[in-house]
């Protein structure tokens, strides 16, 4: 929370009050899918996404009339450092284990083929120059994917996400919902 929200909260509250008076300005915030699709194990994540999208949703209809413009940039599996900053090993006596070797074989798979940060990079700058702006913008196919998979399922079909499954019913989730293979986490191409 301190990084990924109060971080921005005090950079947002040092920059707000003059660009009320210039009645100009963009605010970019860097989100994460984790910041719309919240799954196990990362609560902790995506409760501080979750937090920063709120944040700059209600920024957005605040700062309008001062003619401040506010975006939210949600990037799926972008190559980053901070895919090495944890490489410890998962701990198999969690009663949640399934949900981290689920979320690391993901991770793993789509990490051979990343969204490069020069993409993150060129959704910054289409948005801070978009004639018409809006508010979100998803980073990377798998961004897209997650955000409209997740908002096609039922709150429900969601959470029955945590039962145990078999990988055949993990696959079927992500072919059916996601539109993703998950042999090798790739978009599934509909002729």
């Amino acid at each position: 929370m301190k990084t990924n929200y109060f971080g921005a909260l005090r950079m947002i509250k040092a920059v707000v009050p003059a660009m009320r008076v210039r009645r100009s300005g963009t605010i970019v915030n860097v989100t994460s899918v984790a910041g719309r699709v919240a799954c196990s194990p990362q609560g902790a994540y995506a409760a501080s996404k979750y937090a920063l999208e709120a944040l700059s949703e209600t920024l957005a209809q605040e700062m309008l009339r001062f003619g401040v413009r506010v975006h939210i940039i949600e990037p799926g599996v972008v190559l980053t450092p901070i895919f090495t900053k944890n490489l410890k090993e998962p701990d198999l006596s969690s009663p949640y284990a399934d949900f981290t070797l689920r979320l690391g074989d993901f991770f793993v798979k789509r990490l051979k083929d990343p969204s490069p940060p020069e993409l993150a990079v060129q959704v910054v700058d289409d948005a801070i120059l978009a004639a018409e702006p809006k508010l979100r913008h998803a980073v990377g196919w798998d961004g897209d994917a997650l955000i409209n998979g997740r908002a096609a399922m039922t709150d429900e079909q969601w959470v029955d996400y945590g039962l145990p499954m078999t990988d055949t019913e993990v696959a079927t989730l992500w072919r059916e919902k996601f539109r993703i293979d998950s042999t090798d986490f790739t978009p599934i191409v509909v002729a």
